[in-house]
């Protein structure tokens, strides 16, 4: 059985719509208005293997304008408000932010299960007491 839509229900799919179909309609008006080649349009170009399908997501997302303005915009923001450091960062004391891999790698931990790993300086130290 079918029922009315409602205007919220309205809303909420005119919102959602726009924001998907928003961003690649801005960025292509951008690259437009810069006499840029449009890059959208290189999916088509170029015969769609793993490794052009790679450079195809790495130049969209490094040419991205939403990326470049956006984003720090909205990083700055989640951290001021909800302290979020984002994927690759830890809140250390005192707001102290860290990046995550050189962390792993300075405290000793496997990145892959997040298990300690021997370090080298252990290992002489304990060959060079046998000897």
């Amino acid at each position: 059985m079918l029922y009315p839509i409602r205007k919220s229900e309205l809303i909420l799919l005119i919102c959602f719509l726009a924001v998907i179909a928003g961003v690649p309609v801005t960025q292509t008006c951008i690259e437009l208005a810069r006499h840029e080649r449009v890059q959208a349009a290189d999916v088509f170009r170029y015969e769609p293997t793993a490794n052009n399908l790679r450079q195809f997501e790495h130049t969209l997302e490094e040419k991205s304008w939403f990326q470049q303005q956006l984003r720090p915009q909205l990083q700055r923001f989640l951290f001021a408000t909800l302290h979020d450091t984002g994927a690759k960062g830890v809140l250390g004391r005192d707001r102290w932010l860290f990046y995550r891999p050189g962390r792993a790698t300075r405290i000793g931990y496997n990145r892959r299960n997040n298990a300690p790993i021997a370090r080298a300086s252990s290992r002489r130290s304990s060959d060079s007491g046998t000897n």
